[in-house]
């Protein structure tokens, strides 16, 4: 029954500008259905803006269109906590309660309400509602197995109590979460839902030894308590303890209590630890059972990740339509849905978890903090051995890399690979190493996890190493170097530059002789600039002018010999003048030497590298820097012309 806030009336002479305009526009989207949009715009606002009543009401407004429950229900609370005084907002409060299945809170808001405003125009409404809910709350406060000795208002303010942690600790506020969650626990030491709570805040306090602590307590008292034998199987999995892990799963999938959310935290621990078929064979017990209508859309999201990891792609395209027509807005279904349209080997999917259903925050904000210090101090060593000291502390990094890598979305896949890469921690190089030579992931992802292996001399530049690229086996050029699009810092004055650029287009085209009027104009603008020398040193090429060709490259390479380019110009002219060897030297050198590259650079080392390959006649060479060129910089046009000299000098091989 969550509901729309009323219209937010701002003032437009008291407020900021910038907030108006930010609040007209985000009004206007919502008008107009495009509430994903205005939440964008609004978020921005609450940030610059905390605490300000219209942006809050517009958010409710934004979320509820979402059909994000979780959303509006903490929005609302921040709105309600400033403005407490209005019956739209006790409301809407005591509607996010109840979407949220939050009965006790519900119940007692809606109390409020009817309290304060016994005469408002929803009073009849929410009156008449009152005896289901009563119902729905009868059956909560039975699963919470409270005593018998207790008034029925003294339930009331418990189980309020205790739905009022689980809200706290869903928003990040663990300390207050756990303080009266371990009142509730002094009060009533036998009730275990606080003892699960517990369990689950101090695993989002980074604490994993004493979540687990507290979910054995619970299996103490309750054996067979589905949320601690679904959570113990969570964390030991965490651990890297796989055996106990599944030990524990299955004393969950026998567990023939009932409770709250029972289905789905079943679900949510097979689907963690892997075991699809019991994923699977749990859907056919709900079905077995005709308790299908209890399942959410994250039910139907675990399913569908377990057919599509067991090969049935159209089957769990079904699932996540399921899960995105129970749970509208939720991402993960959508991503994954999008996902499905793409060819297999761009088919990011499935998408499993996000980032935060492994790593608690305070373990995000501590890798943060660790990566902006090293941000500012010169030389890696510091930073490598924090690295190694944080993950030895908090070994569920290390076994969330190889998981993520295959089912993580996209953030959590690339906050793996950074990992990996920044840490050069060996077991997750190690992990990346088997990812890149799986058949898991987009060919793109594992191209990236063979780049950093190349960085960290995992495998030696210009080996070869057998990849699974558009559905085959290929071998792929490993490189000892990273590719980066980040701008280079080769400064020209812009009329220059506007010529240069012109220049390069009639290079493309082979009008060679056009490129070199362009690029003399330029050079009297910038005299011995590099680039615009090298560009003119390749028109002179295309024109046959060898000699004066020949003459200014000598110039580049003797003059600025650091200068990259010059130094390919000259080893494509020793390839054309049948000094391989020398052509050959240079190239290794760079590629030897050189840590870092422009995509352009990398484009230049390409084209040399399969001029000489191809002279050298070694033609799957040549294809494989052409594959590579493509896929670093598929901008750049001219890998079109080489594939066809590749092709032609490839059949004319064929009569030599």
């Amino acid at each position: 029954m969550s509901k729309r806030s009323s219209s937010t009336h701002f003032d437009p002479v008291h407020l900021p500008r910038r907030l108006r305009e930010g609040l007209e526009e985000a009004n206007d989207l919502l008008e107009r259905r495009h509430p994903k949009e205005a939440l964008e715009i609004l978020e921005e606002l609450a940030k610059r803006h905390p605490n300000q009543p219209d942006v809050l009401g517009m958010m409710v407004n934004a979320y509820h269109d979402l059909k994000n429950d979780r959303g509006y229900l903490h929005t609302m609370i921040a709105l309600h906590r400033l403005t407490p005084n209005r019956a739209e907002v006790k409301l809407g409060l005591a509607g996010g309660y109840l979407a949220n299945s939050r009965p006790a809170l519900a119940y007692r808001t809606f109390q409020e309400f009817l309290r304060k405003w016994p005469n408002h125009e929803q009073a009849a409404g929410v009156t008449k509602l009152l005896p289901d809910l009563d119902k729905v709350l009868t059956e909560a406060l039975t699963d919470l197995n409270l005593s018998q000795t207790l008034s029925p208002e003294s339930k009331l303010d418990f189980a309020s109590k205790h739905e009022e942690a689980q809200v706290l600790m869903e928003a990040g506020e663990f300390e207050r979460g756990k303080r009266l969650a371990e009142a509730l626990l002094k009060q009533y030491p036998q009730f275990t839902p606080a003892l699960n709570n517990l369990s689950l805040i101090e695993w989002l306090e980074d604490n994993l030894p004493a979540a687990i602590e507290a979910s054995q307590k619970v299996l103490k008292q309750e054996p067979e308590n589905i949320h601690a034998l679904s959570n113990l199987t969570r964390f030991l999995f965490m651990q890297g303890k796989t055996e106990q892990a599944r030990q524990m799963a299955a004393r969950l999938q026998a567990s023939g209590a009932q409770g709250y959310q029972s289905w789905l935290k079943k679900i949510e621990a097979l689907s963690f630890i892997g075991d699809d078929e019991g994923v699977l064979a749990l859907l056919e017990e709900a079905r077995r059972a005709d308790a299908l209508d209890e399942l959410s859309g994250l039910f139907y999201h675990w399913c569908a990740v377990a057919t599509y990891r067991l090969g049935d792609a159209a089957q769990a395209r079904a699932h996540w339509q399921k899960a995105l027509k129970l749970s509208p807005g939720f991402e993960l279904a959508s991503a994954n849905l999008q996902a499905l349209k793409k060819a297999p080997h761009e088919r990011l999917c499935p998408q499993a978890f996000s980032a935060d259903l492994w790593l608690p925050k305070k373990t995000i904000e501590a890798l943060a903090s660790i990566a902006k210090q090293a941000a500012y101090r010169k030389g890696g060593q510091s930073f490598q051995e924090k690295m190694k000291e944080f993950m030895e502390r908090h070994p569920v990094i290390v076994h969330f890399v190889p998981i993520a890598l295959r089912n993580g979305d996209a953030p959590a896949r690339e906050t793996a690979l950074d990992l990996a890469d920044l840490s050069e921690y060996p077991a997750l190089l190690n992990d990346l190493k088997d990812f890149a030579q799986s058949q898991e992931g987009t060919d793109e992802l594992r191209l990236q996890a063979l780049q950093i292996l190349s960085k960290h001399g995992a495998f030696q530049p210009g080996q070869k190493v057998d990849m699974w690229i558009k559905g085959k086996w290929t071998p792929i050029l490993t490189l000892g170097f990273e590719i980066t699009p980040e701008p280079m810092l080769d400064k020209i004055k812009p009329k220059a530059l506007e010529l240069m650029k012109q220049a390069i287009e009639a290079l493309r085209v082979k009008d060679g002789a056009r490129a070199e009027n362009l690029l003399r104009a330029a050079l009297k603008i910038e005299p011995e600039q590099t680039s615009l020398l090298n560009n003119l040193a390749l028109a002179l090429m295309q024109q046959d002018k060898n000699k004066e060709a020949e003459a200014l490259v000598k110039h580049i390479t003797e003059d600025f010999p650091e200068y990259f380019f010059g130094q390919i110009t000259l080893a494509r002219m020793s390839i054309r003048d049948g000094n391989l060897e020398k052509a050959r030297a240079i190239i290794n050198h760079w590629m030897e030497t050189k840590k870092k590259f422009h995509t352009t650079e990398f484009s230049a080392l390409c084209k040399a590298q399969i001029d000489l390959s191809i002279e050298e006649r070694q033609y799957d060479s040549a294809d494989s820097w052409l594959e590579m060129w493509e896929r670093v910089y598929p901008e750049d046009s001219e890998f079109k012309n080489y594939r066809r000299q590749i092709k032609v000098r490839k059949n004319l091989a064929k009569f030599m």
